[in-house]
């Protein structure tokens, strides 16, 4: 009866008839004792992640003034690289939900071997 309910899709094709089998696996946040305490940590995590890339853009614009004051270009170059850098990790930290979200549909997009 199991098996009679997985297999869900009859593709038709050039050679005929294809019963594909959906094994119907989901995540299950309750199969293992612990996940909404990852899920706790993984948000902080996150969330200090989120807060220390805008804490470094801020001393970042500070570095790349005080190079301006002084005329030190080192110093200015320094705090433009630092600043770009610092910006990257805050986009990539922010990001981080959604381009999960994506990589989750693209994996739940791929077609079941024999699906053609």
């Amino acid at each position: 009866m199991a098996v009679a309910e997985a297999i869900r899709v009859t593709v038709s094709g050039l050679y005929g008839s294809v019963l594909v089998f959906d094994p119907d696996i989901r995540p299950n946040e309750d199969a293992i004792p612990g996940i909404p305490a990852l899920k706790d940590l993984l948000g902080g995590v996150l969330a200090f992640c989120l807060f220390a890339s805008v804490g470094a853009v801020i001393a970042s614009l500070l570095w790349w003034g005080f190079g301006r004051l002084s005329s030190n270009p080192q110093r200015m170059d320094t705090g433009k690289t630092a600043l770009a850098w610092s910006m990257c990790a805050f986009v990539g930290f922010g990001a981080l939900n959604t381009l999960t979200v994506w990589a989750w549909g693209i994996g739940q997009s791929i077609p079941l071997p024999g699906a053609a």
